[in-house]
């Protein structure tokens, strides 16, 4: 693997690692800060994931920003889609679908980032 695919997969799948994790610990009993605050981190984290895998295609792959941001909204949807399930093995944890809508939401970053991206011009390295 090439450093620059180092560079750009790095944060992406670490992230996403980061996110499984934490999707494995059972969750506490605390009084939220918000009714609701569960889906501001949840579209935080996936947005975060999002604009991760955006860079990736993007740069690394050089694809056009639309298609870059697609990717990511599609692989941020279903990574949350799994988070999802995955938690349903997790003791105290449940499958949440308006969870999963904050995840898709925070994918949608991407697109954000693509058509801010999309009129400026391409970066080139060798």
């Amino acid at each position: 693997m090439t450093k620059a695919k180092l560079f750009y997969w790095t944060p992406p799948i670490a992230w996403a690692a980061g996110i499984f994790l934490m999707s494995c610990l059972p969750s506490k009993e605390h009084v939220p800060l918000f009714e609701g605050v569960d889906k501001v981190f949840h579209f935080g984290l996936f947005g975060m994931l999002s604009i991760l895998l955006f860079l990736a295609f993007f740069y690394e792959q050089r694809r056009p920003p639309l298609k870059a941001a697609l990717l990511a909204l599609l692989i941020t949807a279903a990574y949350g889609a799994f988070d999802e399930f995955h938690q349903s093995f997790t003791p105290t944890r449940s499958v949440d679908v308006f969870d999963w809508v904050a995840d898709a939401a925070g994918g949608m970053l991407a697109f954000l980032a693509a058509l801010r991206r999309r009129d400026q011009p391409r970066i080139h390295t060798n």
